[in-house]
C-alpha cells in the first residue's frame, strides 16, 4: 500500500467498536444472518473521535497485549497488530519462510504490494475484524479477533508454572489460522488456543477495552429509537400504531395516554400511561404467547425467543457489577430476565413500574410505584416489591 508519511500518520483503524464478544454462530449461516463479506473503509483522521479512542486506548493495549508476537514481517499468519493499516490488511495462511522452495514466492509486504484492502483479499490475505454488516452483533460474531480474544475469557490459561503440551511452541510448529468461517471448528478443537496464546488472558478492563459489546447496560434511547422505527416503517405515528396494533385488542378498560415532545413527537421512553389493570391484561397477553380470546395480537414466535437466553446473554448482564444485586440474569427485546427456563421475567418502567410474569405459576402481576430513585438497579425498594411478586407466583403454583 503505497501512502505517504502525512497520510500514515491520518489514517487509523475504527475498530473500538469492531472488537467484540463471542456467540457461537455456525459458519454457514454467516451470509444468511450478515449478509456478505466485503472490505470496509475504516480509514480515519487521527484527530477524529474513533482516530483519539484508537490511538489512545486501542494500540496502546495492542503494544502491551499483542505486538509481541504480531509486530514483525514473519508474524504468525503474517497478521501485523503494530499498525492499523496491518489489522485492516488481515491474516494469511501463507507462511514467509519456507525452507522447502525452490523458486522466489510472492511478496506481501505491508505498504508496498498492494494499494488496497480489495487486493489484500485476492491476494490471499482475509479479515480478522467483520467484513459483514456493520452492527454490534455481526462484529461480535464474525471478527476473527473478537472470537480469539472471547475463547481465551472462555478457557483461561491453565494454573502452574510450566503449561501443558497442547501449548506448541517451537519453530516448526503447525500453525493454526482460521478464517472466519473456521472459526467454529477451530474452538472445539483447539479450545485452549484463545489468544493471547499461551499468555494470560486480558484483564476485565482490557477485555472492556476491546470488546465494547461484552457488558450490558441499560439505555433508555433504544426505546425512543425503537419508536422511531415503528412509525418510519409503519408510516403510522406511534401512538395511533400501539392504540390499532396492540391496545383496541387487549380488551381493557380505559384509555392509555402518551406524553410528547416539544415537537409533539410521542415519547416512547417512559411516556406511557394506564390504568394498573390494563398493564396487567397487556402482561396476561404476552403470558398467553400473544393471543386475547383466539387472537394473536403479538407474533408467538417473538415472544419465545424473549426467553431464549444464551450463555452470552447471562454473561453480559453478568460483567456489569451495576446488576450483580438485583434479581436478573439478561435483558432481551425490552424485557427483563429473571429465570428464562421457567418463564419469568418482567416490564420495568421508572420509578418501579412493573408487569411481572412467571409462565410456570401462569401468573400475571402488575404494580405501580412512586419511588424517590428512577433505576431499578440495586434499589431495595424495587426488589422488596419484586420479591413479593415472586412470592406471589410461588404460592399459586
Amino acid at each position: 500500500m503505497k501512502l505517504s508519511p502525512e497520510s500514515r500518520r491520518l489514517a487509523v483503524i475504527t475498530i473500538a467498536a469492531i472488537l467484540g464478544g463471542c456467540a457461537l454462530v455456525a459458519s454457514n449461516q454467516f451470509d444468511d444472518m450478515f449478509g456478505p463479506a466485503k472490505p470496509q473503509q475504516r480509514m480515519t483522521k487521527v484527530d477524529s473521535e474513533q482516530g483519539e479512542l484508537y490511538h489512545q486506548q486501542i494500540q496502546p493495549l495492542l503494544e502491551q497485549r499483542c505486538v509481541v508476537c504480531h509486530g514483525c514481517y514473519d508474524a504468525p499468519c503474517q497478521l501485523k497488530l503494530s499498525s492499523a493499516e496491518g489489522i485492516d490488511r488481515g491474516a494469511s495462511k501463507v507462511q514467509i519462510y519456507d525452507g522447502t522452495r525452490l523458486k522466489a514466492a510472492p511478496t506481501s509486504r505491508l505498504f508496498f504490494d498492494y494499494d488496497s484492502t480489495a487486493e489484500w483479499r485476492q491476494n490471499g490475505f482475509y479479515p480478522v475484524l467483520n467484513e459483514r454488516v456493520q452492527t454490534p452483533t455481526a462484529n461480535q460474531q464474525a471478527g476473527v479477533m473478537a472470537r480469539l480474544l472471547a475463547l481465551k475469557q472462555q478457557h483461561p490459561l491453565p494454573q502452574g508454572a510450566i503449561l501443558p503440551d497442547q501449548f506448541d511452541f517451537s519453530l516448526g510448529r503447525e500453525q493454526q489460522c482460521p478464517k472466519p468461517a473456521e472459526l467454529d471448528d477451530y474452538e472445539r478443537e483447539f479450545s485452549d488456543w484463545g489468544m493471547p496464546f499461551g499468555l494470560p488472558a486480558l484483564t476485565k478492563g482490557e477485555d472492556k477495552t476491546l470488546q465494547p459489546g461484552a457488558e450490558f447496560d441499560y439505555n433508555s434511547a433504544n426505546a425512543d429509537v425503537a419508536g422511531w422505527l415503528v412509525t418510519r416503517v409503519s408510516g403510522v405515528p406511534l401512538h395511533d400504531f400501539i392504540q390499532q396494533k396492540i391496545w383496541s385488542r387487549l380488551g381493557v378498560e380505559h384509555d392509555a395516554m402518551i406524553a410528547v415532545d416539544r415537537a409533539y413527537m410521542p415519547i416512547a421512553t417512559g411516556g406511557m400511561t394506564s390504568t394498573v389493570r390494563d398493564a396487567a391484561l397487556f402482561g396476561q397477553m404476552i403470558l398467553n404467547r400473544g393471543k386475547v380470546n383466539g387472537e394473536q395480537v403479538v407474533a408467538a414466535d417473538w415472544i419465545d425467543q424473549t426467553l431464549n437466553i444464551s450463555t452470552k446473554d447471562t454473561q453480559k448482564m453478568r460483567n456489569n457489577s451495576k446488576y450483580q444485586d438485583n434479581s436478573w440474569t439478561a435483558y432481551k427485546n425490552m424485557w427483563w430476565i429473571i429465570d428464562a427456563a421457567q418463564g419469568e421475567f418482567a416490564a420495568v418502567g421508572v420509578y418501579g413500574q412493573v408487569i411481572y410474569i412467571n409462565r410456570s405459576a401462569n401468573v400475571v402481576v402488575a404494580y405501580f410505584s412512586s419511588q424517590e430513585v428512577a433505576s431499578a438497579a440495586r434499589n431495595p425498594q424495587f426488589q422488596s416489591k419484586l420479591f413479593a411478586a415472586q412470592k406471589i407466583a410461588q404460592q399459586l403454583k
